[in-house]
């Protein structure tokens, strides 16, 4: 089940940055459920396909706290906002950066999954 905090965090969060496209990144594809670093994850994807979020589940030791990472120029950049616990985004962001292209299609689909399932009847 979504949390809606996670959610509504998730909103804030993309509308508070600029997004430089024509129309607005929504990134409500998921969430997969990921432990990363010690620490559980609701991922979404994004409509470009190229961007994922990361939004500390409630109860972790990292919440609040959300990672974006996304492809630019053919490399992944990883940023983060919040204000859960300094270990343990310390030790999720050690993982998220050394993710690869494929590594991030892989959890691009991981997302599109969930939503297939969610929809069905």
């Amino acid at each position: 089940m979504r949390s809606l905090f996670a959610l509504a965090f998730l909103g804030v969060f993309i509308m508070s940055n600029t997004v430089y496209a024509e129309e607005a990144l929504n990134c409500n594809i998921g969430p997969a459920h990921k432990s990363i670093g010690e620490t559980d994850w609701l991922v979404y994807s994004c409509g470009n396909e190229t961007t994922l979020v990361f939004v500390s589940d409630k109860g972790s030791a990292a919440f609040p706290f959300v990672f974006t990472m996304m492809v630019q120029e053919d490399l992944l950049l990883t940023t983060g906002q919040g204000n859960g616990s300094k270990e343990a985004t310390a030790k999720t962001y050690e993982v998220l950066k050394k993710y690869t292209l494929q590594e991030l299609a892989s959890l691009i689909e991981e997302t599109k999954k969930v939503r297939e399932t969610d929809q069905s009847p």
